[in-house]
């Protein structure tokens, strides 16, 4: 069972790695895994790896502690609702799915949560930009087109 534990610990943490090095915001859920395991992982070796066997109570001790990071983890991660709801768009980096002329519209892939969406979009500036480019969301017109500032350079 020790090895068990070292498995979720390694894997939570190389999850956690993964996350953090992603361009893209990555599911909630999936950072809440990663802290689980990690946790769960840690506490359940570091209890059992003296022991010849599993106590219920090294057990119960992980699991626990481990749930205790997945709820961490989704307090850390939420998004706090906004009364306008272009506002949770502001700010955020997106990817230009169609290239924008100059001074013409484009548009833009906005991932949340997990789930793609794409808007129309134009730069505030006039300027083209490439298909793939990372932009970001300023703001949204009353026509529904995204304003953005173009691009971000890497």
């Amino acid at each position: 069972m020790t090895g068990l534990f070292l498995v979720a610990f390694v894997a939570g943490v190389l999850l956690g790695i993964k996350l953090m090095a992603s361009d893209d915001p990555a599911p909630a859920h999936l950072a809440e895994l990663a802290w689980f395991l990690a946790l769960s992982g840690a506490v359940g070796y570091l209890a059992t790896r003296d022991d010849a066997g599993v106590s219920a109570a090294a057990l119960v001790l992980a699991l626990v502690l481990g749930a205790v990071g997945a709820l961490l983890a989704r307090w850390i991660t939420r998004r706090p609702a906004a009364a306008d709801p272009a506002a949770r768009w502001r700010g955020q980096v997106a990817r230009v799915s169609r290239t924008i002329g100059a001074g013409e519209l484009g548009e833009v892939e906005l991932v949340l949560d997990g789930r793609p969406q794409h808007y129309p979009a134009r730069t505030l500036d006039g300027s083209a930009v490439p298909i793939d480019a990372r932009v970001i969301v300023q703001g949204f017109s009353d026509d529904g087109v995204a304003m953005v500032e173009a691009p971000l350079t890497q």
